[in-house]
């Protein structure tokens, strides 16, 4: 018996935090100036929780519009849970970078701009089309100081992520 009572009051304590995960992140969130941030918490548009179905039933596009509805009268009450946390990562140089959604946003004059190919990729193409006739130690010095311009994206196992997420 008290095993069951242990064994389920942990099973609400883990749903209550998995339910409510939105709310307690941004509970202890202080507002900061973006130079000095080390976490930003970026708002999700409506859009991106809709799922791509080519013809959905009746009741889906229904339950999808009184979701919309309940997400609008949040959003404008500034009630909206839908924000994800993500961290601020800074280069020695002095930059300050987040990754979201497999893109990078460069800290920028008090703001983050989504980096661009044209903001990226003409520095990148000059060091690769001079990097070929260098030594294999200038080659690379430099891929260590560009990088390889790809967001590393792992997926940990789930024992990994619930012990990151509990205890960590």
């Amino acid at each position: 018996l008290a095993f069951t009572i242990v064994w389920g009051c942990s099973l609400f304590a883990y749903a209550h935090l998995i339910f409510y995960q939105s709310k307690l992140r941004n509970a202890f969130r202080v507002p900061c100036k973006p130079e000095r941030a080390t976490h930003v918490a970026i708002a999700l548009p409506t859009a991106v929780k809709a799922k791509l179905v080519p013809n959905p039933s009746l009741p889906v596009r229904m339950w999808r519009r009184i979701l919309a509805w309940a997400d609008g009268l949040k959003a404008s009450g500034g009630q909206s849970n839908d924000w994800q946390t993500v961290p601020v990562h800074r280069h020695p140089s002095g930059l300050a970078f987040v990754e979201f959604r497999c893109a990078r946003y460069v800290l920028r004059h008090g703001a983050f701009q989504q980096a661009t190919p044209t903001l990226v990729g003409s520095p990148l193409r000059s060091l690769a089309a001079r990097a070929a006739g260098l030594s294999g130690m200038r080659q690379d010095a430099l891929r260590a100081m560009v990088g390889p311009n790809e967001i590393p994206f792992t997926v940990d196992p789930i024992g990994r992520a619930l012990a990151n997420e509990f205890f960590a």
